[in-house]
């Protein structure tokens, strides 16, 4: 008998599930949902069941006043959650708070320009 036969392993019953979704990246300085980012938008909302609940969580890069970056970050989310047109969506923005990539490159900057879609939902 191998190592691996000796595994314990437990089934779990799922009864819920989680997508991620980070797709949605915003121009320098925009919270407003280009063609491309309300078709990703859209997409999304057709995978929402009416009974799941659903964060989206703005982000931004280091560039600019902590606040303002705030406010930006927290509009980005509000307009993706507007484009949802889910009824269970809790929206905001942590800013450059909670930095995704790093700030030290370009393109970490622009990955960092972006909201997060957490959608949760029963089985």
């Amino acid at each position: 008998v191998s190592d691996l036969e000796k595994v314990p392993v437990k089934i779990v019953h799922k009864d819920s599930s989680i997508n991620i979704y980070n797709l949605i990246l915003f121009d320098f300085d925009r919270s407003d949902l280009n063609p491309t980012n309300k078709r990703i938008a859209d997409f999304i909302d057709s995978e929402i069941r009416d009974d799941a609940s659903v964060q989206v969580i703005g982000h931004t890069d280091r560039i600019g006043n902590d606040d303002y970056n705030k406010r930006l970050s927290d509009a980005r989310a509000k307009t993706t959650a507007a484009a949802l047109k889910n009824k269970n969506v809790e929206a905001f923005g942590v800013g450059e708070e909670n930095l995704l990539y790093d700030n030290t490159t370009p393109e970490g900057r622009f990955y960092c320009r972006t909201v997060q879609v957490i959608v949760r939902q029963k089985n």
